[in-house]
């Protein structure tokens, strides 16, 4: 059965009889509910009014304040909370007491908690959010007058539900049985409507998903109810506050779009394909109906962007899901931070620069608990000349080298052993730049030509290359990198080396919220390649950038550090047409991020995050992809 989601329908009806003047008369938004959902739905993409909307004052207040079209970017935060399924019992006069199978019931609870974690991390690419599923299935009675009902009734119905139970951060979900014989009918979702998901005038998300048979699995081959489950908490998971703001992210790939398409899990949770019949796939223990990718969501159609490959922007492997934070240390005025993993005494090393010059370094070991130790390199600068620091790693002379740019123009090199006393030495490198123009500084080592590579963004737009190798008297070369920018548009740079295509990737971030790529091989004249990653975060949103090489999975990934708070991954490989995933690994405190750092550590096969936060701070993520 071919079942849609009135979700958007339904809003945009409750969003025009709240916002509408009292004179268009009320007759003329009541006729708006006998309109085809998909019409109501996609109101707000205009067109000729005339042929669906008969009074001319309506028409004319439509036509000067549309209304609000979704933005795949969400405006609104997203859930985070526990779904709570609810069992009702509907008593009728002259009729027995009615209510969905509660076997049934626990089965759908049982396949929530499966799929949530999949979900969590579809919903990542719109923003932050958590969901978990409660154990407990709450009872509820409710008397009918006669054998129909509507939404006004179930926003009741959830208020009480989550008054009567004191519940907190809670999303209701209602299973309700579309086929028995004596089963009550929603008006609001009769026919082949599957569900909607909305929230109450008091703040309480909820779902209201039809169920299509009895004796429900898991694996519901038949799809009598997961596809409209998971869509509507999907949904939910991405707009709990179910207004005309944040965008639909299922009906893409659904039947409101003509567009059916699954994600195939196994019994860990994992991805392992698609589909657009589930009863026709092997092999899996649960699907979901699929989330479409932020950047293939039109929100004129709220289906795909025409053109696009309407499976791949379906079928996807989930984005990675990252640890949560532990705390390493404090380190007062954090201006910058950097690190690497180094293999020669498997060891994570970060170094952070602070506004009075010093730089720090903290290390541990893999699986440690806390950090081995910590403490301030012998280099002193003077207060205010930190502006960015890098880290690279030397596995062939087992050296740590950290990159300093200043204030004053210059670059400084340190570098030192694991068993080192202090360090071996440290000096500008002689490359100069114009005081004040040094934005950001990157790193990497060429281990395949033993050669160190420092990539320096300036305030004149430029990327600066500068290389060497360690038998290198002074620097080898340098030069600007033909690709340039604008000039002040530059707030980051970030550069690893892929050892398995043997290719130097540079990520340049812009005061425009873009991320630019240019990549090169050794004996490339000038560079391969250069275009902007499709990914935006936005004007002068961009705090904090870093990048690195994951070996294992052979996948470009860089971290993104916004103002809002958010730490964003963003990865590819280079074979990947455009990028794999773009998702929020994690939220702090608007303003907080001052600089980040990512790196890999190929022993264990981990990447790792390093936040550094303004109250001094360092926070770390770290995940073994799964995918």
């Amino acid at each position: 059965m071919n079942t849609l989601c009135v979700t958007r329908a339904i809003k945009v009806l409750k969003y025009l009889h709240r916002t509408v003047p009292e004179n268009v008369p009320r007759s003329s938004l009541l006729a708006l509910g006998k309109l085809p959902p998909r019409v109501l739905s996609t109101l707000h993409a205009g067109g000729d009014l005339r042929s669906v909307i008969d009074d001319p004052e309506l028409r004319k207040w439509l036509a000067a304040n549309p209304v609000p079209v979704p933005k795949a970017s969400v405006p609104d935060p997203l859930f985070h909370g526990s779904l709570v399924f609810v069992r009702i019992t509907y008593n009728r006069p002259s009729q027995p007491p009615f209510s969905i199978n509660a076997a049934d019931v626990q089965t759908a609870l049982n396949y929530a908690s499966l799929a949530g974690g999949p979900i969590q991390r579809y919903a990542s690419q719109y923003g932050p959010n958590s969901v978990a599923v409660s154990s407990n299935i709450l009872a509820f009675n409710v008397d009918l007058q006669g054998n129909n009902f509507a939404d006004d009734d179930v926003q009741g119905w959830v208020d009480r539900i989550v008054d009567n139970n004191h519940l907190t951060n809670a999303c209701i979900v209602i299973l309700h049985d579309a086929l028995a014989a004596n089963s009550p009918v929603n008006t609001d979702a009769s026919g082949n409507v599957g569900g909607y998901h909305l929230c109450t005038d008091n703040g309480h998300p909820y779902c209201f998903c039809n169920v299509f048979g009895q004796n429900l699995t898991v694996a519901d081959t038949n799809n009598r109810y997961a596809e409209i489950l998971s869509h509507e908490i999907a949904e939910m998971t991405v707009d709990p506050k179910g207004d005309v703001n944040n965008p639909e992210v299922c009906d893409g790939c659904a039947g409101n779009c003509n567009n059916d398409q699954f994600d195939l899990f196994d019994s860990n949770g994992t991805f392992i394909g698609g589909t657009n019949t589930p009863s026709t796939a092997s092999g899996f223990t649960f699907f979901i109906n699929s989330i479409i990718r932020p950047d293939a969501y039109d929100p004129n159609t709220e289906c795909a962007v025409a053109g696009s490959d309407l499976q791949a922007v379906c079928i996807y492997a989930p984005p990675v899901a990252w640890n949560e934070q532990g705390d390493l240390t404090t380190v007062n005025n954090i201006v910058s931070l950097a690190g690497h993993f180094s293999t020669g005494d498997q060891r994570h090393l970060v170094v952070v620069g602070t506004t009075q010059g010093k730089i720090h370094e903290i290390f541990w070991k893999p699986a440690q608990q806390g950090i081995e130790g910590q403490d301030d390199l012998p280099v002193g600068f003077g207060a205010g000349l930190i502006v960015s620091i890098a880290t690279m790693y030397n596995s062939d002379q087992q050296r740590h080298v950290v990159v300093v740019g200043k204030t004053d123009g210059k670059v400084h090199e340190i570098f030192w052993k694991p068993e080192t006393v202090g360090i071996e030495g440290h000096d500008d490198l002689p490359v100069a730049f114009t005081p004040g123009s040094i934005v950001a500084v990157s790193g990497l080592y060429n281990s395949d030509e033993q050669r160190y590579v420092v990539l320096v963004g300036t305030t004149a737009g430029k990327v600066h290359e500068i290389f060497w190798k360690d038998t290198t008297v002074g620097v080898k070369g340098h030069d600007d990198l033909p690709v340039p920018f604008a000039p002040g548009s530059i707030v980051g740079v970030t550069g690893f080396y892929n050892s398995d295509q043997r290719r130097y990737v540079v990520v340049v971030g812009t005061r425009a919220g873009k991320l630019h790529e240019i990549f090169w091989k050794d004996d490339t004249i000038g560079v391969e390649g250069h275009d902007d990653l499709p990914v935006s975060f936005g004007s002068d949103s961009i705090a904090a950038l870093s990048g690195f090489y994951d070996q294992g999975k052979q996948r470009h990934v860089v971290i993104v550090g916004t103002k809002d708070g958010r730490v964003h991954q963003v990865y590819w490989k280079a074979t990947t047409v455009g990028i794999e995933a773009n998702s929020t690994v994690t939220q702090f405190s608007a303003h907080s991020i001052v600089s980040l750092a990512g790196f890999y550590s190929a022993s264990d096969q981990i990447e790792h995050i390093v936040v550094g936060l303004a109250n001094g701070l360092l926070r770390e993520l770290w995940v073994k992809q799964d995918v």
